[in-house]
């Protein structure tokens, strides 16, 4: 695409009429992605600061559906997520934990000459193409022709699923409980947001999540 490269799946149960396949989100070349869906915009923006170091950073914001009104917010919640316990080891039971283990465990310089590239690293391939030949435009003295313009938009919209996984609540929440962001200061606030939101809608959470809701005072 334009901007980079769109990702897409069907799950299982699922066909391609569904937003994961039908909108899919994008890999905005060279470093970022846009992630979310059920009323949840994330940007995650991998910046390398020298031949050994990424510096990982998510922007994200909550609106969902349903609420006229949000918790008057004057600053960005700024924190940090953890990825190793108190004894050093990879925390590896959410989404971003994973990541950082599969990232740090290659070593801080990976011999790529001794891999093996299978069918199912295509997307691997795809990306280091375009790399490869967007690098080749700069040394030839070109400007990139992916991710790139020298036009002024006030904002540049980008496609990303809307129905996550076919889910509304039950994917909001275990965004907030299974993803970095159950290391915000605001975990409580956002779980209060879309639970209320999914009240608005006539939405009924899982029997789990319907806990949480009742122990919060929403439903």
């Amino acid at each position: 695409m334009e901007w980079g490269i769109l990702k897409r799946r069907v799950l299982e149960g699922h066909t391609e009429e569904d937003d994961d396949w039908a909108i899919g989100h994008p890999l905005v070349f060279p470093h970022s992605m846009r992630v979310g869906g059920a009323g949840i915009d994330q940007m995650q923006i991998r910046v390398p600061v020298d031949d050994t170091t990424t510096w990982a950073m998510f922007y994200s914001n909550h609106h969902p559906d349903g609420l006229d009104s949000y918790p008057e917010q004057i600053y960005p919640v700024d924190y940090e997520y953890e990825w190793l316990d108190a004894k050093g080891r990879h925390i590896v039971d959410y989404i971003e934990g994973q990541d950082v283990m599969a990232w740090v465990s290659q070593g801080a310089i990976n011999d790529r000459s001794a891999e093996h590239i299978g069918k199912s690293d295509i997307g691997v391939i795809v990306l280091r193409r375009m790399f490869k030949a967007q690098m080749a435009r700069v040394e030839a003295g070109e400007d990139p022709t992916v991710g790139f313009t020298r036009t002024p938009h006030h904002r540049i919209e980008l496609p990303c699923e809307k129905k996550k996984f076919g889910a509304s609540i039950d994917f909001a929440l275990a965004w907030l409980d299974m993803g970095s962001t159950r290391y915000s200061p605001a975990l409580d606030t956002l779980r209060k947001i879309h639970l209320e939101a999914a009240r608005i809608r006539g939405e009924t959470p899982s029997a789990d999540e319907y806990a949480t809701a009742q122990h919060v005072g929403i439903y």
